[in-house]
Formats: C-alpha cells, structure tokens, sequence
C-alpha cells in the first residue's frame, strides 16, 4: 500500500471529526510530515499520532482537508467504484422506476466536493475542489463500472471553484449530448417531463432538490391562481398546471430558460403566461397594480454565498417575501424557499416574521420542508443540509 503525507491536528480539534464531520480547516492543522502537493492523498492524525482518516489535502485552502474514509485502504478505482454503488442503490431503492435524480450528493455520499446528477443515459459531474478534480478520472470509472452510460459531461463551472483558484472546466469527456435530455418525473397518475440543456443550463441543468415540495403543490392548487417567479426551466409552474392549477404566471428572465420552459409546458399540453423580466420588479409592479394571486412560489437563487453575506442576504429575501405577500389572496398560500446554507431554518422564519410584518398580513406556517430524499444530509454534517421551504399561509 502507498506511504501517504501524514497531516497532524492540533491538540483538542478531533472531536468533530471523531463525531463523522469530513472537513478539517486550515487553523486545526499542527504540522505536516512528507511531501505535500496541492490536492494530494494524505493520511489525518490527532496530535497522539492516532490514524483518523484519509482524503485530500489543500494547504491553500480553507478547507484544508476532505476525508474519503475512516479506513486504511486504498483509494484506487475499485474504493470509488464501491461508493458509486452505494449511492446508485440508495437512489435506485427511493426511485425504483425512474432514471434521473441526483446520483451523488458530495459529503452526504461519502465523495466530498463531487456532486453527479442523472439523465438517463447520461451524467453530469461536477467537482468543487481541486483534490477531487484530481481524482475525476477514478470517478469516471466508477460510473461506468454502476450504469450504462453513454455520455458523460464535465460541468466545472461553479463560483465556489474560485476559492481554490480553479478554472472552469465544462466538456464532454465520453460519448454525445443526447440532441432532447429529458427528466421525467411521476406525480400521482402522470408522468411529468421536462427537457433540460446539461450544458448550457443553470448549475447541471435541472434542480431536483425541489422535486417533493413541488409535488406537495397538489394540496394547494387545484383551481387557483399561481404566480410561480424564478421559474427557471417550469419546475413549480409545471406542476402546479398539472395539479388543476386554473392559471400560472412564470417570471424568469433568462431567455434560454424561458424558451425551454414554454417548451415544457407544450410538451405537456399546458399553458403558461411568461414574463420575462426581474422579478423583484415585476412584484412590486403587481403590487401597485394591487394584482392577487392565490399561490406564489418564490425559489430564488443563493443570496448568502458566505457568512459575511448573510445580512444583506437576509435583507434582500425579506424585501421580496413581503411583497410577495402582500400580493396573496385571503388565505392565500406562499411557497417560499432559501437554498443557502448560511440561512438558518430559525433565521428563515425570523426573516418570513419581519417580512408578514412589512406586509401587513398575518402568516401561519403550514410545513417546514427541505431538499428531496436524493440530497440526504449527512447529520454529522450541517452543512449538507442547506434547503428551506416553507409552506405558508396568509390572513
């Protein structure tokens, strides 16, 4: 077996890690001993020089350290292959008829700064740090070992790559883009599709963290009118129009996503009055015009990319919550969701108070929910636990 460097923690910083948390930081690092390149292969100890675990290491990084195992083994194709198992069963046993969901959820599934999403035949991969950039080609081999795949995406584009100085990395690595991806979904007695863009699109092309509060919409909807804003590709909109909703009303202002959520609806045989505009504007336009909508899904993009955002994010949500609901109907229902982490759930309903307030209304809280079962959170780990949405009534 390789000799890997061997990092050392400072004394009383193994508790976390003893507990089932992945990430070492740079200040809980004492010393390191061999040689040490960015991204490498390393063995973690406490300052007993008891053996802790072994992963990747990024001494320019924040994150320090990601652990792959607890165990001394080897990290070769077939540790990778095994853990891209484990993940294919576990979505394989929540969705036993369908072929798209997030297959690999990062820390969750034991493979921290990699997430892969499924459409069908093929995988979108994205790494978030460079030592599971390195490692992406025993990841590649893993896939292919689990599915029948025939093309595979490189989609290395997201900002929090920056923090490692990581360039953008999107490609094709095997096989070709299908000219139609699709993911088809079942909701009650149909099956939803909705054709999706793996390379051009947001994030992988498709969010499934959404997918089970979009699906709670058939308790709600059924004969009313939905205002569904950052409707992206269709995704609430969608359902809500498949659940009896009498109207929806999208707003999403990129164009290509606009094109491929009229797109969606058609394929459906449902209709869609889309305004391609900010939303925040087109809220506060409504509300002058003192327009009513029975539901309204708000699912903005993350506002708290880090803690030292967190204020102004919470500022930015409350404004468009209050607006939102001011433009609710008696009784009315506002979906509203926060997918950044630094957001408590506390702090979301703190946030969704002050806003009923600004608003002039009274709200109750009729569900607190989270990301889809194919985003399981890693209870060790908070910070796999990111997605807030509430179901909320107003007065």
């Amino acid at each position: 077996m390789l000799a890997y460097p061997k990092v050392f923690l400072k004394t009383g910083h193994e508790e976390r890690i003893l507990n089932g948390h992945l990430w070492v930081f740079s200040n809980e690092i004492a010393a390191y001993e061999g040689a040490l390149s960015p991204g490498c292969l390393i063995d973690l100890y406490n300052h007993r020089d008891k053996f802790l675990g072994r992963g990747f290491c990024n001494p320019h990084s924040l994150i320090s350290i990601r652990l792959l195992t607890r165990q001394d083994e080897e990290l070769d194709d077939a540790f990778f292959s095994r853990a891209i198992e484990k993940s294919f069963l576990c979505r394989k046993s929540l969705f036993p008829d369908e072929d798209a969901y997030r297959l690999i959820f990062g820390e969750s599934d034991g493979l921290p700064g990699l997430v892969v999403d499924r459409f069908g035949k093929t995988a979108v991969v994205q790494s978030s740090c460079l030592g599971m950039d390195l490692l992406l080609e025993k990841v590649l081999n893993g896939l292919r070992n689990n599915l029948d795949l025939e093309c595979v995406l490189y989609k290395n584009d997201s900002s929090i790559r920056s923090l490692e100085n990581l360039p953008e990395d999107v490609r094709v690595v095997s096989g070709e883009i299908p000219k139609d991806s699709r993911v088809n979904q079942k909701f009650g007695d149909q099956t939803l599709h909705f054709f999706v863009d793996v390379q051009q699109g947001q994030k992988t092309g498709f969010f499934f963290d959404q997918r089970e509060n979009r699906e709670r919409l058939k308790d709600y909807v059924s004969g009313k009118t939905v205002l569904d804003c950052f409707s992206y590709t269709g995704g609430f909109g969608l359902y809500a129009a498949c659940a009896g909703a009498s109207s929806v009303t999208a707003i999403e202002s990129s164009v290509p996503a606009g094109e491929m959520l009229k797109r969606n609806f058609a394929d459906q045989g449902k209709e869609v009055s889309l305004i391609r505009e900010d939303v925040s504007e087109i809220l506060e336009r409504f509300q002058k015009e003192k327009r009513k909508f029975d539901i309204i899904v708000l699912d903005p993009p993350a506002l708290a990319k880090s803690k030292k955002h967190l204020f102004s994010a919470l500022r930015k949500y409350q404004k468009l919550n209050a607006t939102a609901i001011s433009l609710l109907s008696e009784g009315g229902i506002l979906f509203s969701s926060s997918c950044s982490y630094h957001v408590s759930r506390s702090g979301f309903l703190e946030m969704v108070s002050r806003a009923a307030q600004d608003a002039g209304r009274r709200i109750r809280l009729l569900e607190m929910r989270g990301q889809s079962r194919d985003h399981p959170i890693l209870v060790s780990m908070p910070e796999t636990d990111y997605l807030k949405c509430a179901i909320l009534r107003a007065d």
